[in-house]
């Protein structure tokens, strides 16, 4: 009697397992990473500003704005390709600009900023 009650309970733990896991797969999409330069930031709170608009546009799954390295990293969905436009215009907005834009999928390597000095696409600051 036990061994009946074990064997169904592995079975319909087996499957709920089985049930769970491809649900995960199909609900987990492929991220790529944003690496560019915002200059123009003054302040952390403007830093703040930055990612609290960027996180609106569609497709954008995290962003972070360094107030001291002038660096954004964005997580953004593999099938969305249209966020460099629209953050450009919503930092446009805010009279910041953005360059050195760089995406790539993501693969696990750690963060390396940006240098602002060596990003071509940016306004000369005198």
């Amino acid at each position: 009697m036990i061994g009946a009650w074990r064997l169904s309970f592995v079975c319909g733990l087996s499957l709920l397992l089985a049930f769970a896991q491809r649900a995960n797969a199909q609900g987990a999409s492929a991220t790529e990473q944003v690496q560019a330069v915002i200059t123009g930031l003054r302040t952390p709170q403007e830093a703040l500003q930055v990612d609290r608009h960027l996180e609106h546009i569609p497709g954008v799954l995290l962003t972070r704005t360094d107030l001291h390295t002038s660096n954004l990293y964005m997580l953004v969905r593999a099938e969305s390709p249209d966020q460099e436009v629209a953050a450009r215009a919503a930092l446009d907005q805010m009279g910041l600009h953005l360059g050195c834009w760089r995406r790539t999928p993501r693969n696990g390597e750690p963060f390396v900023h940006l240098d602002p000095a060596h990003c071509n696409d940016l306004p000369q600051v005198k």
